[in-house]
C-alpha cells in the first residue's frame, strides 16, 4: 500500500474484493493503478462487496472563504446492487475492520450507485468529514445532494 500511496503521486488505486471461490470471507487484492475515481468505478461489481482505497483530488476548504483543492485518500466501500441481504449481513462486520487496515485515509464511504461516487459528492464530505474516518458515510440518492449521514450526524448543508 505505502509503495502506491507516496505523497508525490496525485492518483493512487487499489481495489480489495472477496475470494468468492476457495473462501468466500478471504479479502483479496483484485487490481493497483493510478487511474480515476470513474476508472475505478468501472471495476466495481453489482454482485459483489469491494473496497477501493483511492486517492482523489478534491476540494477542502481553507482558512479563506475559497476552498483550495488537495489529494485525498478515501475508502470506498462497494456493495453491489445485486449482493443479496445474507451477504451484506456476512460482510458488513468486516467494512470497519478493512477501513482501519487502509489507513491513513481521510474518510470512509458506502456506495451503491456509480452515478453518484463522483468528486463532487467526496467533496461535500471532506469539507466536514466524521471525526473516526473508519465510520462509513452512506452515499445515496433523494437527501442533501446526494448524500445520507445514517451513522454520521452532522449537518452536510
Amino acid at each position: 500500500i505505502a509503495s502506491r500511496f507516496t505523497q508525490d503521486r496525485d492518483r493512487a488505486t487499489l481495489l480489495l474484493g472477496y475470494n468468492n471461490k476457495s473462501n468466500p470471507l478471504q479479502v483479496v487484492l483484485e487490481a493497483a493503478g493510478s487511474g480515476s475515481l470513474q476508472e475505478a468505478a468501472t471495476r466495481l461489481r453489482d454482485n459483489d462487496i469491494q473496497y477501493c482505497l483511492i486517492r482523489v483530488h478534491l476540494d477542502t476548504p481553507d482558512s479563506g472563504k475559497t476552498p483550495s483543492q488537495s489529494n485525498q485518500d478515501i475508502v470506498v466501500i462497494w456493495v453491489g446492487k445485486n449482493v443479496s441481504d445474507i451477504e451484506k449481513s456476512q460482510k458488513g462486520a468486516h467494512f470497519r475492520g478493512i477501513s482501519f487496515l487502509l489507513r491513513p485515509h481521510r474518510f470512509t464511504v458506502i456506495v451503491s450507485d456509480r452515478q453518484i461516487l463522483n468528486e463532487s459528492n467526496l467533496s461535500v464530505i471532506s469539507r466536514a468529514p466524521p471525526t473516526d474516518p473508519d465510520e462509513p458515510v452512506v452515499l445515496a440518492h433523494g437527501l442533501r445532494n446526494g448524500i445520507v449521514d445514517s451513522a454520521w450526524k452532522q449537518d452536510l448543508s
